[in-house]
């Protein structure tokens, strides 16, 4: 039997960028391809699990996230689904926001996870998708948030706060997205908008976004924001002259 193995550029919902590799099937001889028929149950089949060909993930801004957040924590009617008060993904959207962790990450999270280290805490986690340790500091009232969480929710020291798996969070997300007729929107919106607020609000340092986020260098973190450096913003800026 032949086959054909062709590769597919997609964005998926949470951001990132991938090639998938999929098999388009030649049959035996004589027999008509199935090639196109594969292709589009493909795409069914990724659209349903909220993965996109070609779109672009965009950062979301306070207003966007806390839009976000409210509706999820409300709970909302959706072509004829009732997506009830969510505040366990909505807890999970916050730390992404806030930690600029991805949601893998912080679905693994433990209260053990929060390491006292004198009058702070820090994380000690290593990063699913790179391996990489991440010890970064917690700010107070982002660990005291999480306390109060498990707290509520009875969830102890060694157990997960989240027993919730990615894809359910993904779906929950693009939901509250679509209500709200937002585009672009996804779980990396979060996380870019964290990057973003880092850089911003930070004098334009890359240098700090790219160790935040552990990227393997600037260049990777000035793409994954999208915004220029602070020279050609002002180049922009000081450029305009309408009439």
């Amino acid at each position: 039997m032949a086959f054909r193995c062709h590769s597919v550029p997609i964005t998926v919902l949470w951001g990132g960028s991938y090639s998938f590799r999929f098999m388009n099937y030649a049959l035996l001889a004589g027999v008509v391809s199935a090639s196109a028929r594969l292709y589009e149950l493909f795409i069914r089949y990724f659209r349903n699990w909220g993965i996109y060909l070609n779109k672009k993930t965009r950062a979301v801004d306070e207003e966007t996230y806390k839009r976000i957040i409210s509706v999820i924590r409300q709970g909302f009617l959706y072509e004829g689904t009732h997506f009830k008060p969510n505040e366990r993904i909505a807890t999970v959207l916050v730390l992404e926001y806030n930690l600029g962790l991805r949601v893998g990450d912080i679905l693994q999270l433990r209260m053990s996870s929060f390491v006292r280290d004198g009058n702070r805490y820090h994380l000690d986690i290593y990063e699913q998708k790179t391996g990489k340790y991440r010890n970064f500091t917690i700010p107070m009232e982002v660990y005291h948030f999480v306390r109060e969480y498990a707290y509520k929710n009875g969830i102890g020291q060694k157990a997960r706060l989240f027993q919730i798996t990615e894809r359910a969070v993904l779906k929950h997300l693009k939901a509250a997205a679509d209500f709200l007729g937002l585009e672009g929107i996804g779980s990396h919106s979060f996380r870019k908008g964290f990057a973003t607020n880092i850089y911003v609000n930070n004098q334009y340092n890359i240098e700090l976004v790219r160790v935040l986020l552990q990227h393997s260098s600037v260049v990777v973190s000035q793409r994954y924001i999208g915004i220029g450096s602070k020279e050609l913003e002002d180049a922009l800026v000081k450029n305009i002259s309408l009439v």
